[in-house]
């Protein structure tokens, strides 16, 4: 039997359209589960949110893992996320008003570079997940500039604090810089505990020299404690301009107290205009210092390059004591420098530097 052309005309009528009503079903079908996938997402991350505040009722927490995904929310340590930078990205969505952790699962972030500017008046800490083993390591890998930039000027506290934690193969580890032109300008109230800084400068770095390892610009009442600065090294023609910590430009009132300082072909601590009153207490320097252990200058105008545009200053009131020198990085090391005139800005009150038991062992 054949089919006549009416027939078959009818019978493609029909599988069209029964196509037609199969596609449809299909795309409503495929909408449904996206907006159903969508509504599970934002209830995972509302819950998650809900969940964060109940279990730290006095803290946010945003948790960062190796092997993280910034595309998580972070708020759990089911959903964790792998860059410092995804986690101030977080903050500021969310502005929450109380004392923060960002902790840390141990590993090694590769790469990493962070412009931090989130303060909310409370702590924020960035810790070690558990600080009993291994620190977290965030490796520059010869290429990375500098590790975490603070520049904040708003003349308030920041409280940032930094705790078990190893920053490595950099040109800088970090940096607080609040306006070295003006003194009201400033940030602080930072900590540093139990840190480690290994292999920073111009020698583990191809574009440049490095100036610090850790670097303070108008930034007071800081502390570090407890950390390391283990090869902390420029190429031999530019050893002495780093420095594995650098107070310039009004950082005052600053604490670096029980660090251990080995191995730096710059002088450790370096000194510079206006840092009044800091205290440099119960420090080992082994193999550490091109001259001196500590660096008191200030440019002065006419006789170097200076690149301020108010005049700067000898420091006063700072202090050197109960410290420990295990000669420097070329051999036998002074204690101190201090350069140039100290009433170049007019009389001072106080001495430039005060020193009392100082060992060489």
């Amino acid at each position: 039997m054949f089919l006549k052309a009416n027939d078959l005309s009818i019978d493609v009528k029909s599988v069209l359209t029964v196509c037609d009503t199969i596609l449809q079903k299909i795309i409503l079908q495929t909408i449904a589960v996206f907006l159903l996938v969508l509504f599970s997402m934002q209830v995972t991350g509302a819950a998650e949110l809900k969940s964060n505040l109940q279990q730290n009722t006095d803290h946010f927490t945003v948790y960062l893992s190796p092997f993280g995904d910034d595309d998580n929310n972070g708020l759990s340590l089911a959903s964790p996320i792998m860059s410092l930078q995804k986690a101030h990205d977080i903050l500021l969505d969310y502005q929450p008003q109380r004392p923060v952790d960002i902790v840390i699962n141990a590993g090694t972030y590769y790469f990493q570079e962070v412009k931090w500017r989130y303060t909310n008046g409370h702590k924020i800490t960035f810790k070690a997940f558990n600080q009993k083993i291994e620190r977290p390591v965030f490796d520059g890998s010869l290429v990375s500039d500098t590790w975490f930039t603070f520049d904040s000027r708003d003349g308030e506290a920041s409280y940032l604090n930094f705790r078990h934690l190893k920053v490595q193969n950099y040109n800088v580890g970090m940096t607080f810089r609040g306006d070295r032109e003006n003194i009201e300008r400033w940030n602080g109230y930072n900590e540093l505990y139990s840190m480690y800084f290994y292999r920073i400068g111009g020698m583990f770095y191809s574009a440049r020299h490095s100036t610090a390892a850790v670097r303070f610009i108008n930034s007071r009442n800081n502390k570090i404690r407890n950390s390391h600065f283990v090869d902390i090294l420029n190429r031999s023609d530019t050893a002495h301009l780093i420095h594995p910590v650098y107070l310039a430009h009004y950082s005052s009132d600053n604490e670096i107290i029980k660090n251990r300082f080995l191995r730096s072909n710059g002088n450790p601590i370096a000194i510079r205009d206006a840092s009044n009153f800091n205290m440099i207490q119960n420090n080992r320097f082994i193999q550490a210092g091109n001259r001196s252990i500590l660096q008191d200058w200030y440019c002065v105008q006419g006789r170097h390059s200076c690149t301020k545009q108010v005049t700067e200053c000898p420091s006063v009131g700072n202090r050197l004591a109960g410290n420990e020198i295990y000669r420097g990085y070329f051999g036998e090391i002074r204690f101190f420098e201090l350069f140039f005139d100290s009433n170049y800005c007019g009389r001072n009150s106080e001495a430039r530097l005060r020193t009392a038991i100082n060992l060489r062992k």
